[in-house]
């Protein structure tokens, strides 16, 4: 291989190992905010049927549409209705609309840095196995893990140590607005969806994030093992 093709190699390495987390992250954002399942368990978990005052079957159905909601991107607002007590009513108001409006926003974000950061993850490895530079692909798939681990980690300690503070930090870095302030004894987005849910969701990401770890890690491990017993042979 000649010294160009080396140095290119070399950089698509560390641009996957530093876009791995960020790959990571998104895709297990992704997948979360798209698990009626996990949206269900913190209904029964909270006992939001009782705080709301709304049947289970009813939050179920519209967490349906608070799914579907945040997988457009037509400008609209979300306009769900639910029965309670037998009348059909509107289940957010102004304020609540306009905050799942910019959380659709975050969503779609993470939506793209997802497509981006894979787009770019699977070119690169592409070159570097169509390049045969089989080392450098196994050392890129490990050492994203690792980097991987780093963040998480980070992230881990700062959810045991305040996991409020950290919230709410969030949401003043994410929104420009304070539509996020609401009521919990009248607005139903809250009532739905306490602090503690978040804290259950985030750990859930960090979970799916660890298992992603693993298999890349465990796979760019035993890739460079064997590559090195092959160079021994």
């Amino acid at each position: 291989m000649n010294k160009t093709w080396d140095i290119t190699a070399t950089i698509s390495r560390w641009v996957i190992i530093i876009l791995t987390p960020f790959l990571l992250l998104s895709a297990s954002i992704a997948i979360c905010f798209n698990d009626a399942s996990l949206y269900h368990r913190g209904y029964v978990k909270y006992d939001v049927e009782r705080v709301t005052g709304i049947d289970l079957a009813e939050l179920d159905r519209a967490t349906d549409e608070i799914i579907d909601y945040f997988n457009t991107n037509d400008g609209s607002n979300i306009d769900i209705s639910v029965t309670k007590n037998g009348k059909m009513i509107p289940l957010f108001k102004d304020k609540e609309i306009h905050h799942m409006y910019d959380v659709r926003g975050l969503v779609q974000l993470d939506y793209k840095i997802l497509r981006i950061t894979l787009i770019v993850n699977l070119i690169l490895m592409a070159f570097l196995i169509w390049k045969k530079y089989y080392k450098q692909a196994a050392k890129a798939m490990f050492g994203g893990s690792l980097f991987s681990v780093g963040l998480m980690a980070a992230l881990g300690i700062a959810m045991a140590i305040d996991f409020e503070d950290l919230f709410i930090a969030f949401h003043m870095i994410s929104f420009s607005n304070d539509d996020w302030l609401l009521d919990p004894t009248t607005d139903y987005l809250i009532m739905m969806y306490p602090e503690g849910f978040w804290f259950d969701a985030l750990l859930r990401v960090v979970l799916i994030i660890v298992a992603f770890i693993i298999v890349l890690g465990v796979g760019g491990f035993l890739w460079k093992r064997k590559l090195q017993k092959d160079s021994e042979k």
